[in-house]
């Protein structure tokens, strides 16, 4: 064998050596890509792996109308940014339009008939106190100031009949007017249409409910994760964790455990694989990211790599700051 190889030969081993040294360390040639947020795990890996879903406090809010009828306008499209109180969509308002109408008039005819209800009180006093004054020197009969005295009775008692009646067409009024109020979708908070499902023309149903929006509440996006039976006392509220899309696992996100449950439950079927076994206890855990994601849109399926608590952060500083 010629000196040449025999040289080759004895630096293969050094050379296989120094790569399986680099394999094992993760940190070494390793870039993060812009964006990128890990956080280290550790050499032992993460205590706890689980499977989440990216949402936001409260939840995704599917919004439907709260009357029955038929959508006439929809004045909002999905990635629109909505203040609390706007208007969504439009149902057909006009029957409640007439109502509101009818509701008005009557307050106004009710109002009418006070002021002669008010005149008439005010003469069967004039004339009541006149023959009080009689009856002291008998000039009238005492007959004559009973009558005076009952026909101010009937004239007080008409006065305050009428003005019943007319907080009664107010609140008529008011309820009408609230009808037609309902006819209206409006936004219960600030937040983003995530979803648009009404179109003009369709009917809409309270008995079996119709959502119209999916709107996402301007609330921080969090993370839901579910932690199995025999692992949840290994994560505790403070923890680091990485967070990585299911569809994409090269591009972490650190997120901290905000809080943990303190009931377990079934899975959710937003959250787990259907082939996963359904009987299995869980535990919700709820994280935070460091900031916000902006790879990972709501409803996004998640994998949850929960770090030592000793272990430290690998991010770039400005990528974890508070």
């Amino acid at each position: 064998m010629s000196r040449r190889w025999i040289v080759a030969a004895a630096s293969l081993p050094i050379a296989l050596g120094a790569m399986a040294m680099v394999g094992i360390d993760g940190d070494a040639g390793t870039v993060d890509e812009p964006g990128t947020q890990s956080v280290s795990v550790g050499r032992d890996g993460p205590v706890a792996v689980a499977r989440g879903i990216v949402d936001v406090e409260g939840g995704i809010v599917q919004l439907a109308a709260s009357r029955d009828g038929i959508v006439r306008s929809v004045l909002v499209e999905e990635g629109e940014r909505v203040r609390e109180g706007q208007v969504l969509a439009m149902l057909d308002d006009r029957a409640a339009a007439l109502g509101l109408s009818v509701a008005e008039a009557e307050l106004a005819e009710t109002r009418a008939a006070l002021e002669p209800a008010e005149v008439r009180e005010r003469a069967a006093v004039r004339e009541h106190e006149r023959l009080a004054k009689l009856a002291r020197s008998e000039a009238v009969s005492r007959r004559a100031l009973d009558q005076a005295a009952d026909e101010l009775r009937l004239a007080r008692s008409e006065l305050a009949a009428r003005r019943a009646a007319i907080e009664t067409a107010k609140a008529r009024e008011i309820a009408a007017r609230h009808e037609v109020f309902e006819r209206s979708v409006r936004a219960p908070t600030d937040g983003t249409i995530v979803r648009r499902l009404a179109r003009p023309g369709d009917g809409v149903s309270i008995q079996t409910v119709t959502t119209l929006f999916w709107l996402a509440p301007a609330t921080p996006p969090i993370v839901r994760a579910e932690i199995e039976e025999s692992f949840a006392d290994r994560v505790t509220p403070g923890m680091e964790a990485e967070v990585v899309s299911e569809s994409d696992e090269s591009r972490g996100f650190a997120a901290r455990v905000a809080r943990v449950g303190r009931a377990f439950g079934p899975r959710r079927m937003t959250v787990h694989d259907p082939r996963d076994r359904a009987d299995v206890r869980v535990l919700e855990v709820v994280l935070g990211f460091r900031e916000p994601p902006e790879h990972l849109p709501l409803g996004q399926r998640v994998i949850v790599r929960f770090a030592p608590s000793h272990a430290g952060t690998t991010a770039r500083p400005d990528a974890l700051r508070d």
